[in-house]
């Protein structure tokens, strides 16, 4: 079972780099037509990251890469494949995201790993992972995987596979 990225997340994601990015270049053409300042520098990086990460939404949109895969064997996602034996538990819960001067909270699925030396084997296809949808996270001996419904339907389709109570 491949679980992907909420629809409503995705196009969150058009249209709020769409608009970023429609600022960028406004911004761009005022501070052109005024001269530019070295404070204007950061419309440079605003015009590479703003339009790559609407382009890159919609995308996700048009041609959809899932966060994961679930079978009966484990979960395959961008980290590598799981089998499920050496999965400890698995629970939805709350963790921070640190992201540059700030952070915010995100829920996630977090796998806890039996063996965390375990090397997971290799993914046999392309994954969602990255900037601007975020992806699996492999960090003291947890996977963290973004949830792709609610708490409740998340844990459902893992509990299809691995008994999570």
């Amino acid at each position: 079972m491949d679980v992907y990225p909420s629809s409503r997340t995705v196009w969150f994601g058009i249209l709020l780099f769409g608009a970023l990015a429609l600022i960028a270049v406004v911004s761009a053409a005022v501070a052109v037509a005024n001269g530019p300042t070295r404070s204007d520098w950061w419309l440079l990086i605003a015009l590479a990251i703003f339009p790559w990460a609407t382009w890159r939404s919609i995308g996700q949109q048009r041609h959809p890469l899932p966060f994961a895969h679930l079978d009966e064997e484990g979960i395959d996602c961008a980290l590598g494949r799981v089998r499920w034996s050496n999965v400890a538990s698995a629970r939805v819960a709350w963790h921070w995201v640190w992201a540059g001067r700030g952070s915010h909270p995100s829920r996630r699925l977090f796998l806890d790993l039996r063996d965390p030396a375990e090397a997971p084997s290799p993914t046999t296809r392309e994954y969602l992972s990255g900037v601007p949808f975020g992806g699996p996270i492999e960090s003291d001996g947890k996977i963290r995987v973004p949830l792709w419904g609610s708490k409740e339907t998340v844990l459902a389709d893992v509990g299809r596979y691995y008994a999570t109570g």
